[in-house]
């Protein structure tokens, strides 16, 4: 497989509804809003394939499936230390399965009780991307997708030391 064919499928491969660049970082002040805000949310797939969603740094996995919306509570919920108690609803995917679409509706009252993660969540983003252009081309050596997939992303030195060995993903 031909790089161009390589580059040419990373460009028809669409997880997200919206680039995957980190949004801008939060204010230096000591007290950073960690209440979400309304704003441009990614998707990414998880390892079992099921949504998470990104919003302001924090990402959310799916908690119930309501008749008209869908209830996502804050992926540090079953951090056993400090769970966070963050939960927002979304509509439901408006989008298709390949390029899922969600808008914001509400939330609960809570804060978040931790700072967001963009790092985390382009490194899951990558891993997501990885996994759909590794299926593509199954012929392709893993080292090279994963290369030009980390070039494509422009990783930060942070993201590419907190991916897992190319051998090993």
């Amino acid at each position: 497989t031909s790089t161009d064919s390589i580059s040419s499928d990373l460009n028809d491969l669409s997880l997200n509804n919206t680039s995957t660049s980190p949004a801008s970082s939060p204010p230096s002040s000591s007290k950073v809003n960690r209440l979400p805000q309304s704003g441009p949310i990614t998707v990414f797939k998880s390892i079992r394939l099921t949504d998470q969603l990104c919003m302001g740094g924090f990402t959310y996995q799916v908690k119930d499936t309501l008749k008209d919306e869908i209830r996502w509570t804050c992926k540090e919920r079953r951090n056993k230390k400090s769970p966070c108690r963050k939960a927002i609803n979304t509509t439901k995917n408006s989008g298709t399965e390949q390029n899922p679409s969600y808008s914001f509706v509400s939330s609960n009252s809570m804060a978040h009780n931790h700072p967001p993660d963009e790092d985390s969540q382009v490194v899951s983003t990558f891993k997501s991307k990885l996994k759909q252009v590794g299926q593509a081309n199954r012929s392709a050596p893993p080292t090279k997708l994963y290369n030009h997939l980390a070039t494509e992303m422009k990783l930060s030195d942070k993201q590419m030391g907190m991916l897992t060995r190319s051998d090993t993903l």
